[in-house]
């Protein structure tokens, strides 16, 4: 069994090197597939997922994804953008959040900015990603999948905004911030102000998550759009750090050696 999490979007050497082992090696079980984890550190790839999990996911579900659109190298190259008809092209409300493309592997990729108008997103450097930025009471839903096992672990989260602050020339139209250390944006308010989403929900979600991105170890954050009251998904990692898992080393121990029996079991059935 080969177990390993690949950070970053730019580390070629070290895929190629695990695609090589994969080839060398058919009948080494790997936990989860290179070219499946690749997907999910790019925030492009990341949210296309999202927005198609939308789509598959039951309405009982209660699943919407924020708006996004990607602004790359060449649409920010033809000449000064136009975020204001690029927002209302892609039907994107202020205030956004902007993310670097590249979700791990760098400190840049941790540095985002909520933003409340549209000549603000001039000072990002692309490619970069926007997406509707939702009031969602300041807490924020860590889901940990490991196989078919679901944790939920709240956490605190960006406070809730104003619509209007971009109307008022006394408070900042920008806040920019490393989501490592965010202090200064996270709520006061105490993490049972928002209920915990729904369980059947989130097994549904996970379900639709594992099979669209061929993945068996992994996490999604997921907020409640207080207005509207669905489940938005804002996030998605390959095999995240599990924080606050109870039991997570016998659970993910039980699992690999559940795998890793089914694995072998297939191999003597191919032989025979």
């Amino acid at each position: 069994m080969f177990l390993h999490l690949v950070k970053g979007l730019k580390n070629h050497a070290l895929t190629r090197n695990l695609k090589r082992i994969e080839t060398q090696h058919p009948k080494v079980l790997v936990v989860d597939k290179v070219e499946y984890q690749r997907k999910v550190t790019d925030r492009s790839h990341m949210s296309l997922y999202c927005q198609e999990l939308e789509k598959e996911c039951p309405p009982e579900a209660n699943v919407h994804c924020p708006h996004f659109v990607i602004v790359d190298h060449q649409l920010h190259d033809e000449g000064r953008v136009d975020f204001a008809g690029l927002l209302r092209e892609k039907e994107i409300s202020l205030p956004v959040i902007c993310k670097p493309i590249q979700a791990c592997g760098s400190a840049e990729s941790h540095y985002l900015g909520v933003v409340f108008k549209e000549e603000e997103l001039h000072q990002f450097k692309p490619p970069f990603l926007i997406q509707e930025f939702y009031n969602h009471n300041g807490v924020i839903f860590k889901v940990f999948v490991i196989g078919e096992h679901i944790s939920v672990v709240p956490r605190k989260s960006i406070k809730n905004f104003q619509s209007s602050q971009g109307d008022d020339d006394q408070l900042p139209n920008c806040f920019i911030f490393d989501s490592q250390n965010m202090k200064q944006l996270l709520s006061e308010g105490d993490l049972d102000v928002q209920p915990l989403p729904a369980q059947d929900a989130l097994k549904v979600i996970a379900e639709v998550i594992g099979k669209k991105a061929n993945l068996s170890l992994f996490g999604f954050d997921i907020v409640t759009n207080i207005e509207t009251q669905k489940y938005a998904i804002v996030d998605l990692n390959f095999f995240p750090g599990y924080v606050g898992v109870e039991g997570v080393h016998s659970i993910l121990l039980d699992f690999l050696s559940s795998l890793y029996t089914k694995h072998l079991i297939s191999l003597q059935q191919s032989e025979t």
